[in-house]
Order: structure tokens, then sequence, then C-alpha cells
């Protein structure tokens, strides 16, 4: 995240994955970033003209920080502790962020329908798959990553990969996600994948189905008569 007089918060930077999720113009959108970390999506939104983010984390430790570089930035970012497993979203965003989390939850397929559910226009997911950098993890030869990457598969490891911080024990193929968002739900028009430039995994950005015009024919010609 840059910061005023040349500065800048450490890690990685995620401005091409910003690039990639967010139009240039996003006036008077809302956008609710789920696992916000220091909230760096939640300032590039409102950079952009959004009214209203939201960053939500189970972590407080990262959402003090968050809330801190918002006062420097002079951005007016709203920063919660939140738990997706635990608690409904009460409210709908027209932007629903899901990054690189999915994948460490211990039921995804529940969050999933959760984040749908209140998603005015588009849901945004960073999945883990069976990429470079996940199937050395998983121990899969070239031939089984190859195999499982083409197939809509949900693959649950046997004990998890875990790191200092976090346990990962999904991954999930980006034609298992429009199967579930575009098929199952019926609730999305269209889900474009593309690789992440984030650990070698992809994005998905699902569309909700929009009804542009609605003829309603009713009385004896609607009923057959």
């Amino acid at each position: 995240i840059d910061l005023p007089y040349g500065l800048a918060t450490g890690g990685t930077d995620r401005s091409p994955t910003a690039r990639t999720i967010f139009p240039d113009d996003m006036t008077g959108k809302t956008v609710l970033d789920l696992g916000c970390k220091f909230g760096f999506f939640c300032f590039e939104a409102l950079k952009r003209g959004a009214k209203r983010a939201v960053g939500v984390d189970v972590d407080p430790y990262s959402l003090e920080r968050a809330r801190r570089l918002a006062d420097c930035l002079g951005l007016d970012a709203t920063f919660e502790r939140y738990d997706i497993e635990q608690e409904p979203i009460r409210e709908r965003f027209d932007y629903v962020l899901c990054l690189n989390l999915l994948h460490h939850l211990r039921n995804p397929l529940t969050a999933l329908e959760r984040l749908a559910a209140v998603t005015d226009e588009r849901l945004i997911l960073e999945s883990a798959t069976m990429g470079r950098h996940d199937r050395q993890r998983l121990q899969l030869s070239p031939f089984e990553t190859l195999v499982l990457r083409r197939r809509p598969i949900l693959y649950a490891s046997r004990n998890g990969t875990s790191d200092r911080r976090n346990v990962q024990k999904f991954f999930i193929t980006p034609t298992a996600i429009e199967n579930l968002l575009r098929y199952q739900s019926n609730a999305f028009a269209r889900v474009d994948s593309q690789p992440s430039d984030h650990k070698d995994r992809y994005i998905s950005v699902a569309h909700r189905r929009r009804i542009g015009e609605l003829v309603v024919v009713a009385g004896a010609t609607g009923s057959g008569s």
C-alpha cells in the first residue's frame, strides 16, 4: 500500500489484481472485501469513486492496521471483525470480494452461497487450484495436475497444507466455480476466469444475472384460453 512521502507498507504489490477486477470508474458503487487484511482493495475501490467500502477480517491486528492506514490515506473505509462461517451478511453490495480466502475456510460451499446471496453486480474470487505453487505443496505429479485442472473439481487435501499462519484444505478449479455459480445457483449470467498474478492461482469474476426488459403476459392470453 503506497503511503504519503514515498513510503509504502511491506508485502506483495496487488495493483495488477486491482486493475483486473475493478473498472477505472466505480462512482457510486458499494464494495465488500472478505478477508481484507490491511485494506488494500477497499482503498483501491474508494480511489476509483466507490461510495462505500467495507473490509472484514477475523484478525483484530489486521483490522487495527487497516484503520490506521485509512486515516493516513484520508479514505473513509469501514473495517469490521466478522467471520462468514459463524455470522450472516446483513447487507447487499455491488461488488463482493473473496480473494485468496475461500480455500482456507472449513465450509467453502456454504460461504460461497452466502456471498452470492448478497452480490448485486459482481462476485470476485481468487482461489487456489492445482497450479505450480500449490501442486508442489500437494506433491502431485505433472500428469495428475493436468488432469485435475481441466475438471470441475473441489479437491480436498488429506491434512491440509500449512504455513506459519493458516491451513489450506481445498483446491477449486475454475470450472467448478462456474458450475456452482452459473448453473447450480442460476444467479449469475456468466463467470470469467483468468490466471492471477498471485501464487499461480486464478481469479473468477461472476456477473449477476440482470433483467433488462421484462414483459408480463397475464389474463386470458397468458392462461392459454
